[in-house]
């Protein structure tokens, strides 16, 4: 049985002096604390018949002990609404067969993907392989490959009923210098001389019709072209008088210019618009595969950025895919290339354009520039 209440000690002049007032005081504090936590009380009771239970024990880590029909960390709210700290969904694993045409820096970004994890980052596991343009784009046509780094193959597949297009840019325009005989010393000097490519339809055939029409020269009039097969073919022509000039990547410039050749111009100097190199897929395994070609793209965006900014990573990686040892030649390699990939590597038109106008088929003419790239999955 409840006690009943201590009679209140009056206040006023009938009160004892310095006493009276304080136990009013205590006797109010007492009472406002019973009726706070009656509230309490009650409103406890109300959640708890409401909950259906007892309230969920909290663990150390302080989130609720999960249930059925408990909510956890990161899990989407009522309605679909996702929590704030939702996870990201990890990518469905999907392999990706990659081909480029040959061992040639200009494909550095790809292989600094690869090597840096960024592929394996985007859920793709992918394979690289070199190999020579042609083959290439009909292994491509094939489906031997899903992805291909090459450049004019595309327009001539195409026209061969095969529907290639340009994903993304590498190189946008020529990255060769013109080497020529120690005794040349200007573009005029190559008037009645040779130039030295490596195969007809090749990129240095293309980029040797570009400087002789920058330069005013006509191609079989004022210059003839020599097909000689490879880089280090070109340089022994070169040493042998069998050619005026030569098309030079690096690192065979390096070579040249240590052997005594005059380097007549870096064409990268120049920007002559033209697909040197690109990302290339068909059109139907693009379309059918946007999430994977968007991570792919993704992916390779990083390798460009990491190529661009970090010498020992892109070295280490030309190194390992080209079979370069010697120091210079490798730095020689990156330096001519490093500057050229564009951070967002949306395809030129331009440079596309450029490749129809040299193709020797005129019904390459009537391409559409548009038809013939699909870029809308560069992040």
């Amino acid at each position: 049985m409840r006690q009943p209440n201590p009679p209140v000690p009056r206040t006023g002049r009938h009160a004892a002096p310095g006493i009276a007032p304080l136990s009013v005081a205590l006797t109010r504090q007492v009472r406002r604390a019973r009726w706070r936590w009656s509230v309490l009380i009650g409103l406890a009771a109300l959640l708890v018949a409401c909950s259906g239970g007892t309230p969920a024990a909290t663990p150390s880590g302080g989130s609720p002990t999960s249930g059925p029909g408990a909510g956890t960390a990161g899990s989407a709210a009522p309605g679909g609404a996702a929590g704030a700290s939702a996870p990201t969904a990890a990518p469905q694993p999907a392999t990706v067969a990659y081909a480029y045409t040959g061992p040639s820096a200009a494909f550095t970004p790809n292989w600094v993907a690869q090597e840096e994890g960024y592929f394996r980052e985007e859920g793709l596991e992918v394979t690289l392989t070199s190999v020579q343009p042609a083959p290439g784009a009909q292994a491509l046509i094939a489906g031997d490959f899903q992805i291909e780094s090459t450049g004019p193959q595309v327009i001539d597949a195409r026209l061969g009923g095969a529907d290639l297009v340009y994903v993304a840019d590498l190189v946008p325009y020529f990255v060769f210098d013109v080497y020529a005989q120690p005794n040349v010393h200007d573009a005029a000097g190559l008037k009645g001389g040779s130039i030295g490519v490596t195969q007809a339809g090749a990129t240095t055939d293309f980029a040797a019709q570009a400087y002789a029409k920058r330069v005013g020269l006509t191609i079989g009039q004022d210059l003839q072209v020599n097909y000689v097969g490879s880089m280090p073919g070109l340089l022994a022509a070169l040493q042998n008088n069998l050619i005026t000039s030569a098309i030079l990547s690096a690192p065979t410039t390096l070579n040249a210019r240590k052997a005594g050749y005059t380097r007549l111009v870096a064409l990268a100097d120049l920007k002559l618009a033209f697909e040197h190199a690109a990302q290339v897929a068909s059109r139907a395994w693009i379309e059918s595969n946007q999430d994977v070609g968007r991570r792919f793209l993704r992916a390779y965006v990083r390798g460009i950025e990491t190529t661009r900014t970090n010498s020992d990573v892109a070295i280490k990686a030309i190194a390992n895919y080209t079979a370069v040892e010697d120091p210079e030649e490798l730095r020689e390699s990156y330096e001519a290339f490093k500057d050229v990939y564009p951070a967002r590597p949306t395809v030129s038109r331009d440079a596309v354009r450029a490749v129809i106008e040299y193709d020797q088929d005129p019904r390459a003419k009537s391409l559409d520039v548009e038809s013939l790239i699909y870029d809308a999955l560069i992040p």
